[in-house]
């Protein structure tokens, strides 16, 4: 299933109005178990780990550390902009 398109850093909701996109972050070796367990089980990428969607105010910083690991860059942004709206698919 598909997570809803939200900004993982201040939870606005994306459309065409206010832009915003997935960011594809550098694989973890986490996130190389996930493709190839998928892979095996025959189920569709659908929305990994490692793409994250952002807004148009996080996605250029986003992009930034877009070679860092999700987890890594994750830590970076949400220190960058500290919100209680912050949200993850996974605790750090």
């Amino acid at each position: 299933m598909a997570k809803p398109p939200i900004c993982v850093i201040c939870g606005e909701k994306m459309d065409e109005i206010n832009g915003g996109d997935m960011v594809w972050f550098k694989r973890s070796e986490s996130d190389l178990k996930w493709n190839k367990w998928q892979e095996e089980n025959g189920f569709p990428e659908d929305h990994p780990p490692y793409g994250q969607i952002f807004c148009s105010k996080h996605i250029t910083a986003a992009q930034q550390l877009s070679h860092l690991t999700y987890g890594e860059a994750f830590k970076i942004l949400k220190n960058k902009f500290p919100s209680k709206k912050s949200k993850t698919s996974f605790k750090l």
